[in-house]
């Protein structure tokens, strides 16, 4: 997975004390390339983390790092995220990795091969440490932060998009081969074999014992 940096000049080099507990999805409302320009603009005051879609839909740029906080989720405003209820007041941005998608303009949705370019993407973060489960509660959407203010962003099956994220982890974590199944043939050699093995251990003391009597 390729990723080409874009810096924004609208961050802050800080989490204000937070430490990353999910992800924010997005549409941009526009192409990648639009979106690239907007972001370097300082007076747009606006940015994300990352920006995928392109000419082949698969290009992702980045645009603040991962430990600095970019502006992309706030405010809130009556939100339906649970992790966003959990945190009150807290700006969502401090505690969120921002990624957005090409797409919410002319009628034109998310394109699939962009949606599963990201889902590789989230997972990698799942798999780098960077949230702690793949859930509804780490993975959440613009619309479900402010539900009034952005109410399609994005416009996204979300329970899909949570089964390709699931899918790309098993491929970049595989879970370790499991150890054959013994049947009951191999089990009673082996224990044969280790009742051997003990016997002759006590032969040897037993021996060593009538040795020293002497």
């Amino acid at each position: 997975m390729k990723i080409d940096w874009y810096g924004s000049p609208n961050f802050d080099p800080s989490r204000f004390g937070q430490k990353v507990e999910c992800v924010v999805l997005h549409w941009m409302g526009g192409t990648l390339y639009a979106c690239d320009s907007h972001f370097k603009n300082p007076s747009a005051k606006v940015s994300a983390h990352y920006g995928i879609g392109g000419n082949s839909k698969r290009e992702i740029h980045q645009y603040v790092k991962l430990e600095h906080t970019a502006w992309h989720g706030a405010p809130a405003v009556n939100p339906t995220a649970q992790i966003v209820k959990d945190k009150g007041a807290i700006n969502p941005n401090f505690y969120s990795i921002g990624i957005e998608m090409e797409g919410g303009y002319n009628g034109i949705g998310i394109d699939p091969s962009t949606v599963d370019e990201c889902s590789w993407l989230v997972a990698q973060l799942y798999v780098d440490g960077w949230i702690k489960e793949v859930s509804r509660y780490t993975i959440i959407m613009h619309k479900e932060i402010n539900p009034f203010g952005k109410p399609l962003c994005p416009n996204l099956d979300i329970n899909n998009f949570l089964k390709l994220v699931n899918d790309k982890v098993k491929q970049l974590r595989p879970e370790p081969p499991k150890p054959p199944v013994e049947d009951n043939k191999t089990k009673i050699k082996k224990l044969n074999d280790e009742n051997k093995k003990l016997a002759n251990t006590i032969l040897s003391n037993c021996i060593e014992i009538e040795k020293l009597n002497k």
